[in-house]
C-alpha cells in the first residue's frame, strides 16, 4: 500500500483491526455453540462502525478479533473481558473496507491485492479477492502472449478488466456496506430477529449475496427484497469466466 500511493494515489476507507487467539471457557450467548459456527457482533457500545468477531479453532480455543476506526484496543481489551478470555499476542493493522483505485497499472507495475482495491468491503476479506487479481493479471499476461502482444498491452488488458469488471463492483460493495453499518441502530436488528430462525447452507460463508438470497427465498419480506435488489449484481466474477471476459475484452 505504501508503494502504491506513490503509484497510484487513491485513499481507501478504513477501519483498524485486531485479534488474537486465545482460550475462553465462558458460556453465555455469545460464544459459538460448535466448532462450524462463527459469531458477528454488531453492537455500537463494542464497535461504531463495523462488527466483532469470534471464530472456534478447537475445544475452547477462539481466534477473537474487533474492528472500528477509533479506540479499537480498548474495545478488544473490553471483548476479552465480556467472553472471560484472555489476551494472547495480539495481531492486526488497516482493514480497507471502501474505495478503489481508478487504475491498477501504472508504467510496468501491476497492482494486486488489498493495494489494488481487491477487497470485500463488507468484511475486510482480501484473500480470495487477491487470488482473482493475481488470476486476471497472469491470465492477461498469458493471453497477450499468444496474441502476440506486447507485456504493456498484457498490463492494459489487465487494468481494463479491473475497470470493467471489478472497480464498480467493489464501490457498489462499499455503499452496501455503508448502509449496512448505518443500519444497526435503526433496522438491522429488527431484521435479525425476523429471520433468526432461518437457517441456510452457502459453499463460502464469506458469501454474503448468496447467504441472503437463499434466505429471502424463504422469507420474502418486503424489505429483503429491497435489499436484494441493491446487492444481487453484486457477486465476484467466477474465476472461470476469466478467459471468457479476456476475450471479450480484447474484441
Amino acid at each position: 500500500m505504501a508503494l502504491t500511493r506513490n503509484l497510484i494515489p487513491w485513499k481507501p476507507t478504513h477501519v483498524y483491526g485486531i485479534q488474537t487467539d486465545t482460550k475462553s471457557f465462558a458460556v453465555s450467548e455469545l460464544m459459538p455453540r460448535s466448532d462450524d459456527e462463527i459469531v458477528v457482533i454488531f453492537d455500537r457500545k463494542l464497535s461504531e462502525h463495523y462488527f466483532a468477531w469470534i471464530v472456534p479453532r478447537n475445544s475452547h480455543e477462539f481466534r477473537i478479533g474487533i474492528a472500528d476506526d477509533a479506540n479499537v484496543w480498548v474495545k478488544f481489551t473490553e471483548l476479552l473481558k465480556i467472553i472471560n478470555a484472555e489476551q494472547s499476542k495480539p495481531f492486526g493493522g488497516k482493514i480497507i473496507i471502501g474505495g478503489s483505485p481508478s487504475h491498477v497499472v501504472a508504467g510496468n507495475v501491476a497492482i494486486i491485492g488489498d493495494a489494488g482495491g481487491f477487497v470485500k468491503p463488507m468484511t475486510g476479506g482480501g484473500i480470495i479477492m487477491g487470488m482473482l487479481s493475481a488470476k486476471l493479471l497472469a491470465e492477461s499476461i498469458s493471453n497477450a502472449v499468444k496474441e502476440g502482444l506486447s507485456i504493456t498491452d498484457a498490463l492494459s488488458l489487465y487494468d481494463a478488466l479491473f475497470r470493467k469488471y471489478i472497480r464498480g463492483m467493489v464501490k457498489a460493495l462499499g455503499s452496501a456496506s455503508y448502509i449496512l453499518h448505518m443500519m444497526i441502530n435503526r433496522s438491522l436488528g429488527n431484521i435479525m430477529q425476523l429471520m433468526s430462525k432461518v437457517n441456510v447452507v452457502v459453499e463460502d460463508y464469506d458469501n454474503h449475496i448468496d447467504a441472503i438470497m437463499k434466505a429471502a427465498s424463504r422469507r420474502p419480506w418486503q424489505f429483503i427484497k429491497a435489499l436484494l435488489a441493491v446487492v444481487n449484481e453484486l457477486s465476484l466474477i467466477e474465476p472461470g469466466r476469466i478467459n471468457r471476459l479476456i476475450k471479450d475484452t480484447l474484441e
